[in-house]
């Protein structure tokens, strides 16, 4: 019994053994009988290969990031380039391929590019930031507002965004839209308050509005923020030389010049403007007289002209202002101090041309007017003076040398005057 049982069992547990062998041959065989591996084998490796190509294609987009924070282009290219090759929907590949071309200068190639990330995600704010930059790029100034103005709706916090829609208004020449957006985010979230480029754009938003001391203002804040920039020191030295404060400007004009290898001739005028209001006629005629020699422009030589005559020596100025007048011979300026300085001279011959020509080119401004009428005074000619101080007064009621010079001749006259 016990012997039949045994064998009963052990038969029992071999038929299962051989149906569990034959099964498994069967799932490995796949129900084939040609050797084949499972269709499920073959789609779980394809799924881990993907798997893979995923990993390795974010690290080439990491790379692909650090290669452009550098300025390696062309590297970025080429590591997104393999990235879209492993994996060709990749999420934030067409994003990083828009910024590698726009770093590139290919705006054109850039847009489609970020068009297609905002239909797929029109809430991505860096999406609606670069399209407004490039968008600004070519000039679509009013779409490039909406889309900046987007991205800064959608990160409120991130200054760039902010402050990318106020300097886009003022590109588009509205600067009144751009203060009235500034004024809007003083004290929104991110610290623009505290931003020195915020301040920066508001003093180019004055600036532009033509509120000189609102603009002085905001260059101050921004210096003492950290602002030390050339192009905002030049500016900020303009605001105070359009406000009369010359020794302001000179502060801020002064070390730029001399800091700058190769000053622009603009600027080193403008510091000899400021040093010549500001009793420093020596300084502005060295400044000018390096100037000249490589820049035979009749404005700086003219104002060499006036430095000279500041210093007592008129034959030097008159010789720079004969050089300005080689340079360009309708200016009237020039010919307004050629007149001035030979009446100092008392060469009156010359004083007369040089007037008489000012007047001939500038019918309408009164200093020349003045000019012929002191020259006329000096040769003792009363009647055609106190005319010409007339005439110079008729041009314009606020011209004090006139009125003053009349007074002089003619209280009469003076009173009757406009």
């Amino acid at each position: 019994m016990i012997d039949q049982r045994h064998c009963a069992v052990t038969q029992s547990w071999l038929a299962r053994v051989c149906l569990a062998t034959v099964s498994l041959a069967a799932i490995f065989a796949g129900g084939c009988t040609d050797g084949a591996r499972p269709s499920w084998f073959n789609k779980n490796k394809n799924a881990a290969q993907q798997r893979w190509d995923r990993v390795r294609s974010d690290v080439r987009l990491e790379l692909a990031r650090a290669e452009l924070s550098k300025g390696h282009y062309e590297e970025a290219a080429a590591q997104l380039a393999t990235a879209e090759a492993q994996t060709p929907a990749l999420p934030g590949l067409d994003l990083l391929k828009a910024k590698v071309l726009i770093a590139r200068g290919d705006f054109f190639g850039a847009e489609p590019l970020l068009r297609a990330v905002l239909d797929a995600d029109p809430y991505s704010s860096e999406g609606q930031y670069l399209l407004g930059s490039v968008l600004q790029q070519s000039g679509r100034l009013d779409q490039a507002v909406e889309h900046y103005q987007t991205a800064s709706a959608l990160e409120r916090t991130n200054n760039e965004y902010a402050l990318a829609v106020a300097e886009c208004c003022l590109s588009a020449g509205q600067a009144q839209a751009a203060l009235e957006w500034l004024q809007e985010l003083y004290f929104a979230p991110g610290g623009l308050d505290s931003s020195y480029q915020y301040h920066l754009l508001l003093g180019e938003t004055y600036r532009m509005l033509g509120d000189a001391a609102q603009a002085a203002l905001a260059y101050e804040n921004a210096f003492h923020l950290g602002a030390d920039d050339a192009h905002t020191l030049a500016a900020a030295g303009d605001i105070y030389m359009t406000m009369q404060d010359y020794r302001r400007a000179s502060e801020l004009l002064e070390p730029l010049v001399d800091e700058q290898k190769d000053s622009s001739p603009g600027l080193v005028m403008a510091l000899a403007r400021c040093l010549l209001e500001t009793g420093r006629p020596e300084e502005a005629r060295t400044r000018l007289g390096i100037l000249v020699r490589g820049y035979d422009d009749p404005w700086a030589w003219l104002m060499l002209g006036q430095a000279s005559a500041q210093c007592g020596e008129l034959a030097a100025a008159l010789g720079n202002v004969k050089r300005a007048l080689a340079l360009d011979s309708d200016n009237v300026a020039a010919y307004q101090v050629q007149a001035g300085l030979a009446l100092q001279v008392g060469d009156y011959g010359l004083a007369a041309s040089a007037a008489e020509r000012a007047a001939q080119l500038g019918p309408t401004d009164p200093l020349n007017y003045c000019l012929l009428a002191d020259l006329s005074h000096l040769q003792d000619n009363r009647e055609r003076a106190v005319r010409l101080y007339r005439d110079a007064l008729q041009l314009d009621p606020d011209c004090q040398a006139a009125r003053t010079a009349l007074l002089r001749l003619s209280p009469q006259f003076a009173a009757d005057a406009p």
